[in-house]
């Protein structure tokens, strides 16, 4: 095989970071561009129709009764459709005059909160609270309150600007950010010397400091003793522990046999026809 085709890709990878550099390298060629009208057409119809699709897969989850995955697809759904208030809140197009600078925050604004939503809603995915929610919420409530919520959102930041811009000015300055700080505007006409571009250190502490809990909880290590009473101790302790969870488990099993939640993942309509055909109670 020739080297061609192996050196065209690895060009094409470096293609991205080559380009980055290039625009660091002169802060005239990093400028941005100001087009409103295309960022609302282009950010908003991609936005709705990945609206839709989202929540038509969370149709589908109702119908085949799988928790899991109506947090995903609800995950995504709000992304998608905070990204179009993002796109509508575009300043200078359907918001102009006085509601222009009140938009532009709405638009940073909104970008932030569609990921930060998403991104709870696939954390929970992954959680305990999952099985709380397959146990105590009915997941059509849980559909009607992320649509009537990201209505809601929408309307107020679309109809009133300033409502949302009020309290993001407040919440900017509260987290360490300038109060001058316009999250629409990525740094772009901050006249301080701070690096981050006027947003304040603290998010990147914040989440510097859970990344850095979460390392020292899940490979974190019980301090070393001296003395071999210490080493007896921590055996018999595993040792009891180990017997609990056994009998814990067992009789949850047993438990379970007999209270199994009807809406969660064992109880779709798919893996009871396969426990049938197989012949399996």
């Amino acid at each position: 095989m020739t080297l061609g085709r192996p050196l065209a890709v690895v060009l094409l990878a470096l293609l991205p970071t080559a380009l980055l550099a290039w625009l660091l390298a002169d802060p005239a060629r990093n400028g941005p561009f100001n087009i409103p009208l295309e960022h609302l057409v282009i950010t908003s119809n991609v936005s709705i129709v990945a609206a839709v699709v989202a929540f038509l897969v969370a149709r589908s989850a109702l119908q085949a009764g799988h928790y899991p995955t109506l947090l995903v697809a609800l995950g995504f759904g709000c992304m998608a459709g905070l990204f179009a208030v993002h796109g509508l809140s575009t300043p200078g197009v359907l918001l102009r005059g006085d509601r222009a600078p009140d938009a532009a925050l709405v638009t940073g604004v909104s970008g932030q909160l569609a990921l930060a939503t998403a991104a709870l809603f696939f954390a929970v995915r992954y959680t305990p609270l999952a099985g709380w929610l397959v146990r105590r919420v009915r997941p059509g409530a849980v559909v009607a309150v992320v649509v009537l919520a990201i209505m809601a959102y929408a309307t107020v930041a679309l109809a009133a600007p300033g409502r949302i811009a009020q309290v993001a000015r407040v919440l900017l300055v509260l987290t360490g950010s300038s109060p001058g700080y316009d999250p629409g505007s990525y740094g772009y006409g901050y006249g301080g010397a701070d690096v981050t571009g006027g947003a304040g250190w603290l998010p990147y502490v914040g989440v510097a400091s859970s990344r850095r809990r979460r390392y020292r909880s899940s490979s974190g290590r019980p301090g070393r003793r001296r003395g071999g009473s210490t080493t007896a101790s921590c055996s018999s302790r595993r040792s009891s522990r180990s017997a609990r969870s056994s009998s814990s488990s067992t009789a949850g099993a047993a438990s379970s046999a007999s209270s199994r939640p009807r809406w969660s993942s064992a109880s779709s309509p798919a893996i009871r026809s396969g426990s049938r055909a197989s012949g399996r109670p």
